[in-house]
């Protein structure tokens, strides 16, 4: 494979969705680095905290010491770039494997409407966009295991299975409070989770669309 053939392919636009979480990555890591700091319990305290800061804290207008916030910009750039690269991939999967059409629906208005929630995230209607985002984001998830399962990749499914429970896990703590002082790195850890489980799937899928199928 030559050089230029190589670059082609990774530029394909099954990849699309992969360069978008590379790219939302390394702007969130920049923008954890030049983010002033102060978390809930200690407004003093400098820099991002990875135990004790928020993911929102990145995208909030001011920092929970109360100054402005130099790392939403990127922040935002970030979250954006992330919702429609997702957004892509709820789009093309239901054309890599075989699907009812119901099961394509799942995804699409699932997937995609979950991602065009996502995106009042910076809104005062947090909340009410954690719940609307995560009720679709389930339906969608719920889809893809079913998608996943149909074409017989048991050790995606597996993962997933596992990433929905560490999910799942992330929603109780953030409405019953309980053990709310672990959710910071709980909800990073699921995150990064998902994105990995997320990549492994454009990976592991075929180039090639499927036609949709009934269901057996």
């Amino acid at each position: 494979m030559t050089r230029f053939t190589a670059r082609q392919h990774l530029f394909s636009r099954k990849n699309i969705p992969l360069l978008g979480i590379a790219a939302y990555c390394l702007l969130y890591l920049f923008a954890t680095a030049i983010y002033p700091g102060g978390i809930r319990w200690a407004n003093a305290e400098l820099g991002f905290s990875i135990r004790d800061s928020y993911w929102c804290d990145l995208i909030a207008t001011s920092t929970r010491a109360g100054g402005p916030n130099p790392a939403r910009p990127v922040a935002l750039l970030a979250l954006y770039i992330l919702t429609a690269s997702l957004a892509w991939m709820w789009y093309a999967l239901p054309r890599q494997v075989p699907l009812s059409a119901m099961g394509q629906a799942s995804l699409h208005w699932g997937g995609i409407g979950s991602m065009v929630v996502t995106g009042f995230l910076p809104t005062p209607y947090h909340d009410l966009v954690i719940h609307l985002a995560g009720l679709l984001g389930m339906i969608a998830l719920s889809g893809t295991l079913h998608a996943l399962y149909r074409s017989g990749r048991w050790h995606l499914v597996l993962a997933g299975v596992f990433c929905m429970g560490l999910c799942l896990s992330n929603y109780w703590i953030y409405n019953t409070l309980d053990g709310i002082r672990f959710l910071p790195i709980l909800q990073k850890v699921t995150f990064f989770l998902f994105l990995a489980w997320f990549a492994w799937i454009i990976l592991d899928l075929p180039e090639q669309t499927s036609q949709t199928q009934p269901e057996t």
